[in-house]
């Protein structure tokens, strides 16, 4: 069984070269499972995902704005003249921060806003999708009841960014940065997979 190395202090006194060789090979397995890591070969769900940044960087990304008026127009209907004030509200206060996020945090590409209803899904084009869910597959949203979730999609694949808790502006501003960064991460992988193959 290994010894746990726990300092000289409490392990009365012997300091020299056997202490040395114990704190030295746990920074050498990290090394070694780090260089492992920066080695281990991309697989095609990531190719997928660099194939969808790539389309994208000389592309237009098109943000669905939130847009109830169907649902607006139904409490309208029945009068539900407040719960209708409430949706108009919500929704003008969460597209004011969708936009304002897209400014201070999107640099990766040309993109424009959309009225979410008023879109018709196109196979050749990039779409930002904005909701609010419970739960689901990313490390920000394991222990949270509810997520604001900004979904990334094209016709192969979709990239999903969450951030805890409801849709805030801090909330939105968070998921559009991640977004921004991993697309730029994601578009530099792509090109060094493309120069390694045009250099055999």
């Amino acid at each position: 069984m290994h010894e746990k190395y726990t300092g000289p202090a409490q392990r009365g006194g012997r300091t020299g070269k056997t202490n040395h060789m114990k704190t030295k090979m746990p920074l050498m397995v990290i090394g070694l499972l780090l260089c492992c890591a920066a080695c281990k070969p991309v697989n095609i769900i990531q190719l997928y995902r660099c194939e969808l940044a790539d389309n994208l960087k000389d592309s237009t990304l098109i943000v669905l704005l939130e847009d109830h008026s169907a649902d607006i127009q139904l409490l309208k209907k029945y009068n539900k003249p407040k719960e209708a004030d409430k949706l108009i509200k919500e929704d003008s206060l969460n597209n004011a921060n969708i936009k304002q996020a897209f400014v201070e945090n999107y640099h990766y590409s040309a993109y424009e806003f959309v009225n979410k209803e008023l879109t018709k899904p196109s196979p050749t084009k990039t779409y930002a999708v904005f909701s609010t869910d419970k739960g689901g597959p990313t490390e920000e949203s394991l222990n949270n009841e509810f997520v604001t979730r900004l979904t990334i999609v094209n016709a192969s694949r979709t990239l999903t960014f969450d951030a805890n808790g409801m849709m805030t502006k801090q909330a939105i501003g968070y998921v559009v940065k991640q977004a921004n960064e991993k697309l730029h991460s994601l578009y530099e992988l792509a090109q060094k997979q493309k120069s390694k193959k045009a250099g055999k």
